[in-house]
């Protein structure tokens, strides 16, 4: 189990573990949505175009192993079953939960245990810069298109918060508290990060009923607020990671999905439409759409690897496994899809 896991997840484990994955299935959840952020035109330069790692020339796929201290980096496009990891980055890493990459290939990781988000260079193995002020229990990164960090804190005492680091900063340029003194924030995921001054944040989020377990649910939290607020309509069990899907020139509808851990898979949310799962099995954790958005990696703690799917198909394609007694939290791919 989790050395960090304050007895919140540990119920539902032993009885999902027998799930395994399976094509979409219909979900129950509601795909009521908030708006977009409303805010004037801003006029800003252009957000810079995504590169890969310059040695490897790969699309990559960074893993967090948080038992071991240690992040994986795997060639995301090998159509080999469980491969080595190209490297392993274990400077800095203490406890390693959701991680991130940028435009520019830069790896964000939160380290748990050392209240810090240790960013590395693209294929480097140490760290370039290191933030900690502001943070207590980091547990998830973002980063929008202009280099604006967002950070989600899951405290061992006291309420979840969410902070804004402006770019170069070390101290935090906003924050945001939840509705709920006993709400856990578990992931969070960017709305309009290619927007000057129109990001928003989604933050899926759970409050523990010591009658019925967990119940979960989505949270918005818009530019330049101080607070996040409930949306309505959304029900989830026990949350994870959560990630957003906007199309280029609205080919196809807004999606945003959904980790909820009580039937374990991916809650797939279209406005206006019925939402449908992605069914894993394990313990999913933290989950990674690739830049094209046509591949869906999702991090399986009980299991100890991440499993790729089709996206939206939900056709398992391949999966990574570390060699030992992973406990595998964070995923990210470089270039990400993030910035669609």
């Amino acid at each position: 189990m989790n050395k960090l896991a304050s007895g919140l997840r540990a119920a539902a484990v032993l009885a999902i573990a027998s799930l395994t994955a399976s094509p979409l299935a219909s979900c129950s959840g509601s795909s009521a949505l908030p708006a977009g952020p409303a805010s004037a035109p801003v006029t800003a330069a252009r957000p810079q175009t995504q590169t890969v790692d310059p040695d490897t020339k790969k699309t990559l796929l960074f893993v967090s192993d948080n038992e071991n201290d240690k992040v994986y980096v795997y060639n995301a496009a090998t159509k080999t079953q469980n491969p080595p990891p190209l490297r392993t980055i274990t400077s800095g890493i203490k406890g390693p939960n959701g991680i991130a990459t940028d435009k520019s290939g830069n790896l964000y990781v939160t380290n748990f245990l050392s209240n810090s988000v240790t960013i590395y260079a693209p294929n480097g193995s140490t760290p370039k810069t290191t933030i900690s002020n502001g943070l207590s229990g980091p547990f998830d990164v973002k980063v929008d298109g202009f280099g604006n960090i967002y950070v989600a804190n899951d405290p061992l005492s006291g309420a979840a918060f969410i902070n804004e680091y402006a770019p170069g900063s070390s101290n935090p340029t906003n924050t945001w508290s939840v509705p709920s003194a006993g709400m856990v924030v578990t992931g969070i995921a960017l709305l309009n990060p290619s927007s000057q001054g129109e990001t928003s944040i989604y933050a899926t989020e759970f409050t523990q009923d010591q009658s019925s377990g967990a119940i979960g649910g989505l949270l918005t939290c818009f530019p330049n607020g101080s607070s996040c607020s409930q949306v309505g309509g959304v029900t989830l069990g026990e949350t994870g990671g959560v990630a957003v899907e906007e199309s280029p020139g609205e080919k196809k509808p807004f999606q945003y999905l959904a980790v909820d851990q009580y039937v374990p898979g991916v809650d797939i949310f279209t406005p206006g439409k019925s939402s449908n799962q992605i069914v894993t099995g394990g313990t999913p954790e933290f989950i990674a759409l690739n830049a094209k958005a046509d591949r869906l990696f999702v991090a399986d703690r009980f299991y100890g690897r991440v499993v790729e799917y089709g996206y939206p198909s939900g056709q398992q394609l391949n999966s990574f496994a570390p060699d030992g007694d992973a406990q595998i939290y964070g995923v990210a791919t470089s270039p990400a899809g993030t910035y669609r």
